[in-house]
């Protein structure tokens, strides 16, 4: 039922020797309207004398403190007095009330400002925030500004020390982030990391450029590297996608391993142009990679490889899985030429296997036979295939 309006008392109360008095039909009309608010505010919590209420019953009245109320705390609940007791205020002593006991409080949808301590809320101190125990306190934006700079202070503790450029780089390689660092490699970006210290960049940190998004994939993998060792400090990056699709080889052979594929010696160019426009050619690192350059009869690689120059490669399934999978699979116990660089697992993958299946198929530079190199396949799973089958091309290359 909908609450009528108040009526005007003023309007009903004129005796019958007054002009215009208030005649019995429009007394009865105030009386109703009367009975149906009072019954809608004692239905809603009006406190009532000899009532009784049960413990956790929630009342008001006008002589309470403004936005407050009453719960019965009584543990059996109780019978209230004839007289309406003295409220007293918020946060203060248990109110007696016949056999009743309330407990005032404040309204939840209360408009009143109401200090936190008359809510009974206490505030926890710096010291408290920081043990971290009590869960019966509030923490201000102060204290918690304060906590927050207690936690980086412990982390920054853990921190390796700026003079110790391969332990920065071991920190660095421990964290995955995943922040946008934005849409081209920046001047400060640059020194960081031919200082070394890496400032501000962690693994899965990406660069969103000219359309493609390039992840941090390892920081100075390849340190101390090479017949002529890498001494230049680096970011190891893949793409998140392929950045197009292309064969090993026109035909299904392996002939030459990878070194002998024609994706090494042209299938790749696209993609090293595209690198090199998006980064610049004077940030993509030279590096000496170790890559296999022969295979034998029966399609296993077996010697020892070539050193060559190298700035954008297809990556191999260790880079990728952590071991060898398909790579010389079919060697049986013949000779294999496990010789590379590329001898541990790129952080990228290591701390996010996610970024492993990216639901495309992409090549990896490892031959598995005479006929098919080692792949990554869209549903994930480890596999080889045909030399001359079209698939992804997600290549690693080093930025300084």
């Amino acid at each position: 039922m909908s609450l009528p309006l108040k009526l005007d008392f003023s309007n009903y109360d004129n005796f019958l020797t007054e002009e215009n008095y208030t005649t019995s039909a429009e007394a009865q009309d105030y009386f109703r309207n009367m009975d149906i608010l009072v019954t809608a505010m004692v239905d809603v919590g009006l406190w009532q004398p000899e009532t009784s209420y049960p413990n956790g019953h929630v009342v008001f009245s006008s002589n309470m403190p403004n936005g407050a109320e009453a719960v019965c705390v009584a543990t059996n609940g109780g019978k209230s007095s004839n007289t309406e007791p003295s409220w007293g205020e918020v946060g203060g002593d248990n109110v007696s009330d016949g056999t009743c006991f309330w407990k005032l409080r404040w309204k939840h949808w209360s408009k009143e400002v109401i200090p936190m301590e008359n809510l009974g809320i206490e505030y926890a101190t710096q010291a408290e925030a920081k043990t971290g125990t009590d869960n019966t306190k509030v923490m201000t934006p102060l204290r918690t500004k304060e906590a927050f700079a207690e936690i980086e202070d412990y982390i920054n503790s853990f921190k390796p020390p700026t003079d110790n450029v391969l332990s920065i780089a071991g920190y660095h390689n421990s964290i995955y982030r995943g922040k946008y660092l934005g849409s081209a490699l920046i001047a400060a970006q640059s020194a960081a990391i031919r200082a070394g210290t890496f400032d501000d960049m962690f693994i899965g940190d990406y660069w969103i450029i000219n359309g493609t998004t390039y992840v941090i994939a390892a920081f100075d993998y390849y340190y101390n590297c090479g017949d002529a060792a890498c001494t230049t400090h680096h970011i190891t990056v893949v793409p998140l996608k392929c950045m197009y699709y292309g064969s090993m080889n026109s035909t299904n052979i392996t002939t030459g391993a990878y070194v002998g594929s024609a994706m090494y010696t042209s299938g790749l160019d696209r993609a090293k142009n595209t690198i090199a426009n998006d980064f610049g050619s004077d940030h993509i690192l030279v590096i000496r990679q170790l890559f296999q350059d022969s295979v034998g009869s029966s399609g296993y690689e077996n010697t020892v490889g070539s050193w060559v120059d190298a700035t954008v490669w297809l990556m191999n399934e260790v880079n990728v899985y952590g071991t060898i999978i398909w790579k010389n699979a079919y060697a049986g116990t013949n000779w294999r030429g496990n010789y590379f660089v590329d001898n541990s697992q790129y952080p990228l993958f290591a701390l996010n296997p996610r970024m492993i299946h990216i639901r495309e198929s992409y090549w990896l530079r490892d031959v598995a036979n005479s006929a098919d190199f080692a792949f990554v396949y869209t549903d994930g799973n480890c596999n080889r295939y045909a030399a001359s089958t079209s698939f992804g091309v997600r290549p690693a290359f080093n930025i300084y």
